[in-house]
Order: structure tokens, then C-alpha cells, then sequence
């Protein structure tokens, strides 16, 4: 739930920022799109990565935190 929340939070806060401070009107929603499509490759791949990790160790939330910090990092430098 707390990553999904995230998602929305960063995807919010830059399109805040592209509107009010960069004032890129049109070309916004393509922006937006290329931080969705490379925030779902990643989270697909950390998907892929943490599912057999914390099967193999015996451990859930390591991974899970991993690949969620690794998605804000993602999200993040989109941002900048």
C-alpha cells in the first residue's frame, strides 16, 4: 500500500513541478508517461529480483523495502 501511495505521490509532485515551475504545458503528459513507463520496468524487474530473493532466504520485508527504495531512486531521478 505505502508504495503504491508513493507512486502517486512522486507522479503528483512532478507533474506539480512541470506545471507551475517548469510551465511545460504540452509536453507535460508525455513526461509524465516516460516516468510511469520506466517506474513499471522497475517495478517489474524488482518484482522479478525480490520474489525469489525472499524465498530463498526466508525473509519478506528486506527485499520488499529494497525494491520499494530502489523505485523511489527511480522515480526520483526522472524528477531532476
Amino acid at each position: 500500500m505505502f508504495q503504491g501511495v508513493g507512486n502517486f505521490a512522486i507522479t503528483g509532485y512532478i507533474l506539480y513541478i512541470m506545471t507551475d515551475f517548469l510551465h511545460r504545458g504540452n509536453q507535460t503528459q508525455s513526461s509524465i508517461q516516460l516516468v510511469n513507463m520506466i517506474m513499471l520496468i522497475f517495478g517489474i524487474l524488482m518484482g522479478l529480483v525480490a520474489g525469489p530473493l525472499s524465498n530463498k532466504f526466508k525473509i519478506l520485508k528486506l527485499p520488499v523495502g529494497l525494491s520499494t527504495i530502489l523505485l523511489a531512486i527511480a522515480g526520483l531521478s526522472c524528477s531532476s
